[in-house]
């Protein structure tokens, strides 16, 4: 099945074919069908990230010693990248894994360039043409990147190159470790405006009602880049908390429900 770039490619063709009254899409074809989508040039995209300063000096690790074994320490890690990212100890003792590791990352965006131009190509494209205006006046990119499953400094990475290649929606949520510390990495490491991007996120089980939902928009507003969402929905309309002895567990989700819409149309009013 299709995935990725290829999906996005159907999705506008498909599109086009529709447009132009034809009863189905046929095959799909990369080489034959990327004139038709996307005429013109490719958008110039942003250089290829460099590794910082201490990563462009010559370095060694240190010699393994009860307290400091650079091999050990990047089998147990989670990602090597967020400890020669942050660590000081990982920047010091393991200079020279870092450094390599730097180098690799290096190469593997390098080489992903020629697929970020495609994609680049057809967003430019596919952001004005598949999009919803909403009733507040504000276009929401109906092809949207989704932030969940990732974490750190892999979540950031990957959120600034996906800003870069000129994907205009991001969806988050309260609950997703990449929300709200990766997110905002990445969103600032991709230097695109604030204004361009549309930004979803998702109130979770754990706050439904009024008090609980207004308590996370409101630390939210504090989180989020801008101080704002562009959308906020209800992740699923289920609640984490269980209900008084004597209320009907029915009824009490019924109420949480309409708790948590309050607050939103609450917090939309504000502004948040």
């Amino acid at each position: 099945e299709p995935t990725g770039v290829r999906l996005t490619l159907q999705i506008v063709y498909a599109g086009k074919v529709a447009r132009a009254g034809a009863p189905r899409a046929m095959g799909y074809d990369l080489g034959q069908r990327l004139p038709e989508i996307f005429e013109g040039e490719s958008p110039e995209l942003p250089p290829t990230p460099s590794a910082s300063s201490w990563e462009d000096q010559k370095c060694h690790d240190m010699l393994p010693t009860k307290d400091h074994n650079c091999e050990l320490m990047f089998l147990s890690a989670r990602s090597s990248l967020d400890g020669c990212s942050k660590d000081a100890l990982w920047q010091s003792a393991c200079c020279g894994s870092c450094q390599n590791l730097w180098a690799q990352r290096a190469a593997l965006l390098q080489n992903l360039r020629p697929i970020q131009d495609e994609i680049a190509g057809f967003l430019a494209v596919a952001n004005k043409d598949f999009s919803r205006r909403l009733s507040s006046g504000q276009r929401m990119p109906l092809l949207a990147f989704g932030t969940g499953g990732l974490s750190g400094q892999r979540a950031s990475d990957v959120i600034s190159y996906a800003l870069k290649t000129g994907y205009r929606h991001l969806d988050s949520a309260a609950s997703y470790p990449s929300f709200p510390d990766a997110l905002l990495s990445g969103f600032l490491h991709s230097a695109v405006p604030r204004e361009e991007v549309f930004i979803s996120t998702k109130v979770p089980t754990s706050a439904m009602g009024f008090d609980a939902t207004k308590r996370l928009l409101e630390r939210m507003k504090d989180e989020l880049l801008g101080n704002y969402a562009d959308l906020c929905m209800v992740h699923w309309p289920q609640s984490a908390v269980a209900p008084p002895e004597n209320v009907d567990p029915k009824w009490w989700l019924t109420l949480e429900r309409a708790g948590t819409w309050q607050a939103l149309e609450a917090a939309y009013d504000r502004g948040i």
